[in-house]
């Protein structure tokens, strides 16, 4: 019976399978453009992907044309320490930047590269985020306990507003998400928590990391959050119930950085043994892999897709620069269920093994191709439509 139903299935997907155009990846990845080495500890995109922004151990903050490479307009200069992280507001308008041991964050009008005000800190920054509306601040690095680690600021008098009380040990990273409403956080206690703006006060714990928390990040539609750990892996968690639906392991160190795209659908890990990958999120298959991305091997800190997708940027190694790389690997493969670039028998299988299974935003099912938490006729007659499609 159960065969009979199969094989009626895939006639009718077949009747389907023109309406679903195909989408192949005909570019290979690669290296683009290397910025001048100068120290570089972390970058960033632009909100519109126009410029590249460098933090760096001299202190500043540079801006280099990601078309050209070249250094365009004034630096940041204030800090004392070392530029340990730096982000834009949604609109470009203003940049906030973590000095390190100079124990400050500080806010910048981008036109201008003027400094707007600069929040004291009990110890080290470690990290910073401005709201999306430019309003908020948050500084995190180490305090004296809970009450200082991490501290939400006015941004628009400089004040500070209260404490982010989640955590008993440093906060490595910081993260307006969820429009602005809730900060993520991760730390040294081994854990990541979500926490509200409105009172400071944490309300979801991620657990089960075997050491310090150096990364997490969020994804768009706030169904999911990654972290990064000194355990050598990277954990996939359900942000509405706190369970680790997922373990991306098998790295050969510690691990610093992680980041989700614009689009929700790939996931950039980086870390002690200088590679990076980018994983889709759908099937948590890694569909690129940057061996020795910085060479000599060295820590990679920092790696973040651009908002289309295309580039992905890179900063550490031994001689401590950032890179452009050009992510045509990382391009969606409709039907490719197993991550190996070509739709056959094997991602066939799949769909048909878990034909009419549903999910929810946190865990759907592998085979829903289309994302509509349900596999049904259209994505059996999206994958025949591809059948035989080799993505590179």
């Amino acid at each position: 019976m159960r065969t009979s139903r199969i094989l009626g299935v895939v006639f009718l997907a077949s009747l389907l399978a023109p309406v679903f155009a195909s989408v192949a990846n005909a570019c290979p990845s690669g290296s683009l453009l290397t910025f001048p080495p100068d120290d570089i500890i972390r970058a960033n995109w632009a909100p519109d992907d126009s410029v590249v922004a460098t933090g760096a151990w001299d202190k500043t903050v540079r801006f280099f044309d990601p078309m050209t490479g070249a250094e365009v307009g004034a630096p940041l200069v204030g800090h004392t320490d070392r530029v340990v992280d730096l982000r834009f507001s949604e609109d470009g308008a203003r940049i906030v930047t973590a000095g390190g041991f100079d124990s400050t964050a500080r806010i910048w009008n981008a036109a201008t590269k003027s400094e707007l005000y600069a929040f004291p800190h009990a110890g080290a920054v470690w990290a910073v985020d401005v709201a999306p509306d430019g309003s908020l601040v948050v500084v995190a690095g180490y305090g004296y306990d809970e009450t200082d680690h991490c501290v939400l600021w006015d941004a628009l008098t400089g004040m500070p507003l209260r404490p982010i009380r989640a955590h008993g040990l440093s906060v490595n990273d910081v993260d307006f998400v969820c429009g602005g409403t809730v900060i993520l956080t991760a730390s040294s206690d081994g854990t990541a928590k979500l926490s509200r703006v409105s009172d400071g006060l944490p309300f979801r714990t991620f657990m089960g990391h075997g050491a310090e928390v150096n990364d997490a990040a969020m994804s768009p539609n706030c169904a999911l959050v990654a972290t990064a750990s000194n355990d050598y892996t990277v954990k996939i968690w359900c942000a509405e119930t706190g369970e680790c639906i997922r373990t991306l392991d098998g790295f050969a160190g510690r691990m610093n950085a992680v980041s989700f795209s614009a689009t929700g659908d790939l996931l950039v890990t980086a870390g002690e043994d200088g590679t990076v990958k980018v994983w889709r999120v759908e099937t948590w298959a890694c569909v690129d892999t940057y061996f020795q991305a910085h060479e000599p091997v060295a820590p990679i800190y920092d790696a973040r897709l651009s908002h289309d997708n295309q580039r992905l940027l890179t900063a550490g190694g031994a001689e401590m620069s950032a890179r452009l790389w050009s992510t045509c690997g990382a391009t969606p493969c409709p039907g490719d269920l197993t991550g190996d670039r070509i739709v056959g028998l094997d991602d066939l299988a799949g769909v048909l093994m878990v034909f009419g299974e549903s999910g929810n935003l946190c865990a759907q099912p592998v085979a829903d191709i289309d994302n509509n938490g349900a596999v049904d006729l259209a994505d059996l007659a999206g994958l025949l439509s591809v059948f035989g499609t080799a993505c590179d």
